[in-house]
């Protein structure tokens, strides 16, 4: 990629020509940028040309409205991208989208799906098996829970039992039934 620096003959007039400087002339100009006020400092904008599989870069000194507009444009997608991290994104599963028809559906399903998501949150941290379990009510498998608690926690079946109770006990609490 081959750069190329273009700053004004005169940097205090804005319609002055442009002429062509090195790297090292340029990077000075920076250097010297860093310790002035807004309005003494040289403002410059970027631009990248394709030509095919080779780029190129401009480097182009501008006035400062000129620089604050060309600025505006460039950080949108940054401040979208911060903007974004700020929001909670949730996917719904497929089925339930073609079932929602109106806002009102959409709303409910969206707190449906974040009451499924506390649960799930409140599940792992009341007991390390209740989670898995919950996975295995919910995929329609609930007669495969006791077997599950059996081989992976060691328990006897009668307490196996006594935990798929104290589960439905704390589901039940958790969503006010």
């Amino acid at each position: 990629m081959k750069t190329t620096y273009l700053i004004r003959k005169n940097p205090k007039d804005t319609t002055s020509m442009l002429i062509e400087i090195t790297k090292d002339e340029w990077h000075l100009i920076t250097e010297a940028n860093k310790g002035l006020p807004t309005e003494e400092k040289r403002h410059f904008i970027t631009d990248v040309i394709a030509d095919g599989q080779v780029y190129d870069c401009m480097v182009i000194e501008v006035g400062y409205e000129e620089y604050k507009k060309w600025h505006a444009v460039q950080g949108q997608p940054l401040r979208n991208r911060r903007l974004k991290q700020s929001y909670q994104h949730i996917s719904l599963p497929t089925d339930m989208l073609e079932t929602i028809a109106t806002t009102e559906n959409l709303i409910a399903a969206v707190e449906e799906s974040l009451l499924i998501k506390e649960l799930e949150v409140a599940l792992g941290q009341w007991n390390p098996w209740a989670l898995p379990v919950y996975e295995l009510y919910v995929s329609e498998r609930k007669d495969k829970a006791i077997e599950y608690l059996v081989v992976n926690h060691g328990v006897s079946k009668a307490t196996a039992y006594r935990y798929i109770g104290s589960f439905k006990e704390f589901v039940k609490k958790f969503l006010g039934a």
